[in-house]
């Protein structure tokens, strides 16, 4: 593996904010340098005044009256339902699940709001950064207890982010972890697949009947991380100095765990009607919690090769809500000749049983999607010949979903694994990309990137509503999108694109930064564009700063964002400008 240049913190610290769970993992530099996998996750979870021995804790968070913070992860569960118990949780914020609701949104402003889980409103940020910090604080309490006095910039902190969010949403991530307290400089984003790419490179991976390795020179791999919100896909080659390149842009979908969760609720609402559930889950929250949380452990036990019936405890309130709602018991719902689910559902006791096969089409429902998406990309040229597919992620533990994608990939030449700790396999990872993020050598733009500009008008390719004199009467072109990277393309971390333009002067000055999916945009207003940042020159420049000198933006690939400079060198100005910060 692939050492960084200059290594000047002690920690690289991973924070692994879930859609269903979240966890932390750390290694120091020295450890590191000596054995990359000796990564310490932590699991000492307290949940309720009991402290679990759990990889990860729930990703809920509550919030006072005041929206302050009051818990988070299974503390937040059992003292939502503590209060729930004696009628006080009303006043209360209860988050759970939240983080999908960053998912699919393109443009993300910066004072977006979003709903607790009775509906009540609060800014996404707050909800976001105060559950950043609660991470953050928890690795401050593991070196408290360790008697370490570390300095916070002798500590790396590393973000974990599905690949295929938007640039917006990548951007907002920042923003809550500087606000949770943690300085822009020290902190980094790791696209979830990579991170799961680096840690397999370091842990024992099954050969193939040719002895081919995950971690030798040329070797050629899918990993599908099949986390709980999202399946995010990353496909690398080995490359001879020991890092990774990526061969086919990161994609996936929401096709995680919770995907079928929603299905089975979808199933269970057809039986017992929307306004049961919708009360359990707004008026009983604590009831319903604990109901998924029942889900969630038995749909990891389900497995293709075992004929019983899937059973699930049921809370006591739901026959109440059935009987107030509907006029029917529970029983009589799922029996009821009308039912579609006749004769493949029964109630037994506090238990609902649900036959085998309705419950694998649950799975199938999800699992087709995901295949489907497989099946493109291993089409596609650049993909066709590779070595192994690693499944990674919390929902990659699920016997159901292994089955499933091995009788779909697997074949002579090509192998799917699931590597040791796969519900870990991102965290750690992410910890190794904190220690050295040039390992991914380059990656294929999921975007083309471009800035607004003005260009010598041309009548042929040009309209003549955008023609403008400039000052010295020379006819240009208004909103050219000036791309300097196109989506699909290989870039490597590190390149720097560097553009001289004619400064026109401070007034109304400014520099637009865009981004979108598409390859052929002409024109910044074209609404297939999205604004990643907006810069007034006044801003930035010194008041008295002439016009018509040269002016040069550079913009640079790092890791997994873009940074831009504006240089005027006439003058000696030099000014790093983050869009990080700068949401729509």
């Amino acid at each position: 593996m692939a050492k960084s240049k200059s290594q000047t913190h002690l920690f690289s610290v991973a924070l692994d904010f879930g859609t269903t769970f979240s966890g932390l993992a750390y290694s120091t530099t020295n450890d590191f340098q000596k054995r990359p996998d000796l990564v310490h996750a932590f699991t000492q979870w307290n949940a309720g005044g009991q402290c679990l021995i759990s990889n990860k804790t729930p990703t809920c968070l509550l919030l006072t009256a005041k929206k302050e913070f009051e818990a988070f992860g299974y503390e937040a569960e059992n003292k939502y339902a503590d209060l729930a118990l004696e009628d006080l949780h009303n006043d209360r914020y209860f988050f759970w699940r939240y983080k999908m609701k960053l998912h699919g949104h393109e443009r993300i402003k910066e004072n977006v709001q979003i709903k607790d889980e009775s509906g009540k409103r609060v800014p996404a940020i707050l909800v976001f950064s105060l559950s950043i910090k609660y991470l953050k604080d928890k690795f401050s309490q593991i070196l408290e207890k360790q008697g370490l006095n570390i300095k916070d910039e002798e500590i790396v902190w590393t973000l974990t982010v599905p690949a295929i969010w938007s640039e917006s949403a990548k951007s907002f991530m920042r923003k809550a972890g500087v606000k949770a307290g943690i300085k822009s400089e020290h902190l980094k984003l790791a696209l979830e697949p990579e991170a799961a790419s680096l840690w397999c490179q370091h842990v024992p991976i099954e050969r193939k009947e040719s002895g081919i390795s995950v971690a030798d020179i040329g070797t050629r791999y899918m990993v599908l991380d099949l986390g709980g919100g999202t399946v995010d896909i990353a496909v690398h080659e080995k490359l001879p100095d020991g890092k990774l390149k990526e061969i086919y842009k990161a994609s996936g979908g929401p096709w995680g765990g919770t995907a079928v969760d929603e299905g089975f609720i979808k199933l269970l609402t057809k039986i017992v009607g929307g306004p049961v559930i919708n009360r359990l889950r707004r008026e009983h929250t604590a009831d319903y919690l604990e109901f998924m949380r029942e889900f969630e452990t038995s749909k990891r036990t389900l497995d293709p090769e075992n004929e019983l019936s899937f059973k699930v405890r049921l809370p006591p309130i739901i026959s109440e809500l059935c009987q107030n709602e509907t006029g029917e018991s529970l029983k009589n719902l799922v029996t009821t000749q009308n039912s579609p689910y006749k004769g493949k559902l029964k109630v037994l006791g506090d238990k609902l049983v649900i036959d085998r096969d309705l419950m694998m089409k649950i799975f199938i429902d999800v699992e087709k999607k995901i295949i489907d998406h497989v099946k493109g990309i291993l089409r596609k040229p650049s993909v066709e010949k590779i070595d192994f597919i690693l499944l990674v992620g919390g929902f990659a533990e699920s016997p159901m979903i292994q089955h499933f994608l091995k009788q779909h990939f697997e074949t002579e030449s090509r192998r799917v694994l699931v590597p040791q700790e796969a519900g870990l396999s991102v965290v750690k990872g992410a910890v190794i990309f904190g220690h050295v993020p040039s390992t991914i050598e380059s990656r294929v733009a999921l975007y083309t990137y471009g800035y607004d500009a003005s260009v010598p008008f041309d009548s042929k390719i040009h309209p003549k509503s955008k023609k403008i004199l400039d000052s010295k009467g020379k006819p240009m072109c208004l909103d050219i999108f000036q791309t300097f990277v196109t989506a699909g393309t290989s870039v490597k971390a590190g390149d720097v694109v560097k553009e001289i333009v004619n400064f026109d002067g401070i007034e109304g000055g400014v520099l637009n930064l865009y981004y979108t999916e598409h390859s052929d945009v002409m024109f910044s207003d074209d609404k297939r564009l999205r604004r990643l940042f907006h810069v007034q020159f006044s801003d930035i420049l010194p008041r008295n700063t002439e016009a018509n000198q040269p002016i040069i933006y550079k913009f640079s690939f790092g890791e997994t964002e873009v940074e831009t400079e504006v240089q005027l060198p006439k003058i000696g100005f030099r000014k790093r400008i983050s869009y990080k910060f700068k949401l729509e």
